[in-house]
């Protein structure tokens, strides 16, 4: 499912360069849990918007992610 089609379904389009009307959509399908619709945003956010992206994604898979990027790495000497 692309914007167009997400979106005709309620009369109303979105600009294909807005990144953040795509980002808007994404979390809007995220919360009817229409996931297929969530990654096609993402897909398309991907290469216009990576931060947008990386947001969309977090939300889609926050319960499965791991955010380590702001901690020091730990060697295995370190570990009790």
């Amino acid at each position: 499912m692309n914007a167009h089609s997400a979106s005709n379904r309620h009369g109303h389009f979105i600009d294909p360069a807005n990144d953040q009307a795509r980002f808007n959509l994404g979390v809007v399908q995220l919360v009817k849990r229409n996931r297929p619709a969530v990654l096609s945003q993402y897909r398309i956010l991907k290469g216009s918007n990576p931060n947008l992206a990386d947001q969309l994604y977090k939300m889609l898979y926050r319960r499965l992610v791991v955010d380590a990027s702001g901690r020091k790495p730990v060697l295995r000497a370190e570990i009790p």
